[in-house]
């Protein structure tokens, strides 16, 4: 039975981007953020304010990229207090107090939900001709109210004149964002015989958002879990790999007969005029750079230095903390490759894709997804080749399942 402490830290963790846009009273800060401020003092408790020698050199990646980060925020108080939480939450993993299984149970079933409400949001909008409401709008912070409460009341993105639906999520990129851990979760790692029916649930959920991004994730991961659950040396796992290919395929033509789904392709693409999705996220790439020393690229301007303008996660950190800030953060996803599980692995280069196209550099989701990441590699035990066993795992599944 598991300790309920650390169910209820997981369970935080797990919903830390959807609570991340919650009010709380007297403060600004969303109630995610107040949680992990709050529960710091009460993690030490539970750890007795040790973090065990062995542990630092398994965090050493962490602590490189947080402590050059806090280099870079002098004058930004909230960035500064905010990578000291990121090394403190992720120290909190190798005392066992963050469950990774549990996290991504959790985010399953969150995704499921969110894939099932997406599902009746747009039956309701095509054949009903009205927008199904998930969202509560006054339990949502200030600054997110204005920026997201259109989206919400009416689920038209008017910039591209497409009805996107996204459950209790804000934009289609968050909802796929938060799912695609939970997608490559039910391929690669849960034991549960209906997993794969989840997968396709998920997946169709992120489909019908008329998230692109979440397209693209969508058929990297199943391409990801045919590759690794077949041994391709085998002519009968290789026929097996390439009709499921064939039937993904076919997937994709059925679903672009629909207008919606095509128009969101075409929103990627580009094909309907004007800039395409990747273009907008990617717009303002020479007004941020072009004017930039060699020394500013390599260390940065610091955090605070930023215009405005939207940028990616990857942009903002190149801006803020140069190259030197970028090698640190990928140095610390790709860091002790060898001794981490093939779950952790995918998980860690998804999520260094999705940060060149999206905002998931912000202290909330730092701690999301690292947490994630190294919670699940500090359950292998040592002289354990947990990659070969997932391998072998997704194997052996997709034996049974034919």
């Amino acid at each position: 039975m598991r300790d309920q402490r650390v169910v209820f830290i997981s369970s935080m963790i797990a919903l830390l981007p959807i609570t991340a846009f919650l009010r709380f009273p007297i403060v600004s800060m969303g109630l995610g953020m107040v949680g992990l401020i709050v529960l710091v003092p009460w993690l030490f408790r539970i750890n007795q304010g040790r973090v065990p020698y062995d542990t630092l050199g398994k965090l050493s990646g962490v602590i490189l990229f947080c402590f050059y980060s806090m280099t870079r925020s002098t004058g930004n108080m909230t960035n500064l207090i905010g990578f000291g939480l990121l090394m403190i939450w992720i120290a909190g993993t190798y005392d066992k107090w963050i469950d990774a299984s549990l996290i991504l149970k959790i985010m399953t079933y969150v995704a499921l939900a969110a894939s099932i409400i997406v599902m009746l949001q747009t039956i309701c909008h095509y054949l009903f001709g009205f927008h199904l409401i998930a969202t509560i709008p006054f339990l949502i912070k200030e600054s997110s109210r204005k920026q997201y409460e259109l989206a919400i009341l009416t689920g038209y993105d008017f910039a591209s004149q497409l009805y996107r639906p996204c459950a209790f999520f804000f934009e289609p990129s968050h909802f796929a964002q938060y799912s695609i851990g939970a997608l490559l979760w039910c391929l690669l790692k849960e034991e549960e015989k209906n997993r794969i029916g989840k997968a396709v649930m998920i997946s169709v959920g992120i489909a019908l958002s008329t998230s692109g991004m979440g397209i693209a994730m969508v058929g990297g991961a199943w391409l990801v879990y045919v590759l690794l659950g077949s041994n391709l040396r085998d002519v009968s796992n290789l026929i097996k790999a390439g009709i499921l290919l064939a039937i993904f395929a076919l997937a994709l033509l059925l679903l672009w007969q629909l207008p919606f789904f095509r128009n969101a392709i075409n929103r990627v693409t580009g094909r309907e005029g004007g800039l395409t999705a990747v273009q907008g996220r990617l717009f303002w790439w020479n007004y941020y750079f072009s004017h930039l020393s060699r020394t500013q690229l390599i260390l940065g301007l610091g955090y605070g230095a930023e215009t405005g303008k939207y940028m990616t996660g990857f942009m903002e950190m190149l801006y803020c903390t140069g190259y030197a800030g970028l090698a640190s953060f990928y140095y610390m996803l790709l860091h002790r490759i060898r001794q981490r599980s093939m779950f952790s692995i995918i998980f860690s280069c998804f999520y260094g894709v999705l940060v060149i196209f999206s905002g998931l550099t912000t202290i909330i989701h730092l701690v999301f997804f690292l947490t994630i990441i190294f919670a699940e590699d500090s359950r292998i035990g040592e002289g354990t080749d947990d990659s070969n066993i997932d391998l072998q795992k997704a194997a052996d599944n997709r034996r049974a399942m034919t």
